[in-house]
């Protein structure tokens, strides 16, 4: 399954029908298809959306009796809904379990991480290439974050072409973007998942590295053992050359 059909679509949340299509490949169709599960995911997409934007979401009385009623399988879907609403396991835990504590139940966080490891090609985009390196590099981006540990995807990036077709295709981790262009930086700040910094544009590898293992320890963006993917183009400081992958171990190299 495919986040989306076309890279150059910039941003195009998840709706329930969508969420629901994806739970019935992983979960008993019946169970994906109840009203009650309808209900749950429209609850979810609200409060994940608040949390996006302010890390604190609030759910209605009548939304936290609704939940805590359900039976222990539709309970079990919550963290599945999740994981397809945020951009990773870094957010998504944090939200299963802030969603715990306003619930007052137990709620498995770990769900979406075995969840993402047995259900792979799921995530697979089926986007044609199209003799494009630039999007064959962007899911060549989402492939590693979801078959490793990746916590964040940091994106030099001159135009914001690139970071947009990351954004597009709905990686598993936070997406960190860094552009020389205050414009550039607050169009991209607007899309799913990316968070954008105006920064001076790295003119060598050593720089690209100096500057993104700052990135990643100011915002705390890994611990140590944990993968951030930096992606490039070389030579540096030229548009629509995005041609370079790094998967960079915080504290092993």
């Amino acid at each position: 399954m495919s986040y989306s059909n076309n890279l150059l679509n910039e941003d195009k949340p998840k709706n329930t029908g969508s969420v629901i299509s994806t739970l019935k490949k992983y979960k008993d169709s019946a169970i994906s298809e109840m009203k009650e599960t309808r209900l749950l995911v429209k609850i979810l997409i609200s409060a994940t959306k608040d949390y996006l934007k302010k890390k604190d979401f609030d759910l209605k009385d009548d939304e936290k009796k609704f939940i805590k009623d359900q039976s222990s399988d539709i309970l079990k879907l919550i963290p599945l809904i999740v994981f397809q609403l945020v951009p990773g396991s870094s957010i998504a835990t944090p939200f299963i379990l802030k969603l715990s504590e306003k619930l007052g139940i137990k709620l498995n966080s770990k769900i979406p991480e075995k969840y993402k490891k047995e259900n792979i090609s799921l995530f697979k985009s089926n986007t044609k290439i199209n003799n494009e390196p630039v999007k064959a590099i962007a899911l060549a981006i989402k492939d590693i974050a979801y078959n490793i540990k990746v916590e964040a995807i940091i994106g030099f990036s001159v135009t914001g072409n690139t970071a947009k077709l990351i954004s597009a295709i709905r990686p598993s981790a936070k997406i960190i973007t860094i552009s020389p262009h205050i414009n550039i930086s607050r169009q991209l700040s607007l899309l799913w998942g990316i968070t954008s910094i105006t920064n001076s544009d790295a003119k060598n590898w050593r720089q690209m590295m100096k500057i993104s293992k700052e990135i990643i320890k100011s915002k705390k963006l890994t611990k140590i053992g944990g993968y951030a993917i930096i992606t490039a183009g070389l030579p540096f400081g030229k548009s629509k050359m995005t041609n370079m992958i790094r998967l960079y171990q915080l504290g092993k190299n």
